[in-house]
């Protein structure tokens, strides 16, 4: 496995922290190469993440806690095989506050945390392109907060189709579950089919993304991720998505973002949204049964940072 470098000082229990998304600002596919490419540019959501911690335990063999943690224990294995190393004698216990089967990204989280406080532990470091081709090896599929800048990410292949030049701009964003009740298998969703016209349209939305990142337009993004999840109802429709849609932009809101392969949408806000307009979108949100995931601030000077 290449992509890694090994440093000089081997660590002892150590610990790292994943942090997640909340659906995507863009997803869908273009024609690249004369290949159709599958991408995404995930919204991330640092109030949500993973933490593992690897803790010695002699004698015996390598285990994940908990045990249901299956995808992360098979990155480990397929991580200490690649590294040619025999599975060291520890725990691997995961904690994580990212609701499951939503599409903010759960299981991505708790291995990329998991394979960070391995490596730490094992005193090697390795590239995020490496790290992200062994989480798709494993997940078919994941998301771009892998990675340490935004990025148009081929998600089922592991692979950077572009970098951007600058974060997201400054926005409040307020996460819905719109289903709360359900849960979407992300494995046995069918693709979705794209038209040739949808993937032109994908193809324009990205060059308004990387105007709206140079910019620092978050009206722009908004228009944008608003698109991305108008076109995913004909693939994995929201209930209500219209109607919040519509309370958004009456207090404001730039658009929303959805998960392309779960339950969540996102409000997309200004950072100035004060108190009441904040309670008026609650409520309405409430009437039709959804309830709120988390409700953070991303702020333009870093790729991830939370507030409150």
């Amino acid at each position: 496995m290449t992509g890694f470098s090994v440093c000089k000082q081997r660590l002892g229990c150590v610990e790292a922290v994943a942090s997640s998304h909340a659906g995507e600002i863009l997803q869908g596919a273009i024609r690249r190469d004369g290949r159709t490419r599958r991408v995404l540019v995930s919204l991330p959501a640092p109030s949500l993440a993973s933490k593992a911690e690897v803790i010695a335990t002699p004698r015996r063999r390598l285990s994940v806690w908990p045990v249901t943690a299956r995808k992360t224990t098979a990155a480990l294995v397929r991580l200490l095989d690649g590294l040619r190393l025999p599975e060291p004698e520890v725990q691997v216990r995961l904690q994580t506050n990212i609701p499951e089967g939503k599409g903010c990204g759960s299981s991505t989280a708790d291995i990329l945390a998991a394979v960070r406080a391995m490596l730490r532990y094992l005193g090697i470091a390795m590239e995020e392109h490496a790290i992200a081709r062994l989480i798709v090896s494993v997940e078919e599929a994941s998301d771009a907060t892998l990675l340490s800048r935004l990025a148009l990410f081929r998600h089922r292949e592991g692979v950077v189709e572009e970098y951007f030049p600058r974060p997201l701009p400054a926005m409040r964003v307020m996460v819905f579950d719109t289903a709360p009740t359900e849960v979407i298998e992300t494995t046995a969703m069918e693709r979705a089919r794209y038209s040739v016209a949808q993937m032109q349209e994908f193809d324009r939305l990205i060059g308004e993304l990387r105007r709206a990142v140079v910019q620092q337009s978050a009206a722009l993004v908004g228009r944008v991720a608003t698109r991305s999840a108008v076109l995913n109802e004909s693939y994995l429709p929201k209930p209500h998505f219209h109607e919040l849609l519509r309370e958004v932009r009456r207090v404001g809101g730039y658009g929303v973002g959805a998960a392309h392969s779960g339950t969540v949408v996102s409000a997309l806000l200004p950072c100035s949204l004060d108190a009441e307009r904040k309670r008026w979108l609650q409520r309405a949100v409430r009437q039709w049964g959804m309830t709120l995931v988390t409700h953070y601030v991303l702020r333009s000077a870093r790729w991830m940072q939370a507030a409150a």
